[in-house]
C-alpha cells in the first residue's frame, strides 16, 4: 500500500490515525432497511490500515494514537483488540469538550472519545 511504504520511507516519529467512524456508529444499528453487516465488512479496510501503520511504528521507537468515539464498534474487532494487546497500548478516554470542542452556539460538545497510543 502507498501510505505504508510512506510511513517505511519517511519514518514519522509519530502517527496520529484516525478512521471513519460511520460504520462503526452504534447510530447505524437504528437503520432497520441498512445492510450494517455489509457496510462494516466494507470498512473493516481503514481500522486494519490503521493497525498495519500501527504495527511499523513501535518497533521502530516510534509512535502511534488511534482514535475513534468510545462507542465505537470497531474497537470490538477482533484484530483490533489483538493489535492492541500485542502492541501494548495505552488508553485515554475523555469528552473533546476537554479540547474545546462546541457545537454551532457555542456550548460545549462531548463526544466521547477513545484514543489508544503507544
Amino acid at each position: 500500500m502507498v501510505g505504508s511504504s510512506k510511513v517505511k520511507e519517511e519514518k514519522p516519529y509519530c502517527l496520529v490515525l484516525a478512521f471513519p467512524c460511520g460504520p462503526w456508529s452504534l447510530l447505524m444499528s437504528l437503520r432497520p432497511l441498512f445492510d450494517l453487516a455489509r457496510k462494516r465488512q466494507e470498512g473493516r479496510i481503514l481500522p486494519r490500515f490503521a493497525l498495519d501503520l500501527a504495527k511499523l511504528q513501535k518497533p521502530e521507537g516510534r509512535h502511534f494514537a488511534l482514535e475513534n468515539p468510545i462507542p465505537s464498534k470497531a474497537w470490538t474487532l477482533p484484530e483490533m483488540e489483538q493489535a492492541l494487546s500485542d502492541l501494548e497500548s495505552f488508553e485515554a478516554r475523555f469528552g473533546q469538550c476537554r479540547l474545546g470542542l462546541c457545537d454551532g452556539q457555542g456550548n460545549p460538545h462531548k463526544k466521547p472519545t477513545r484514543f489508544c497510543t503507544s
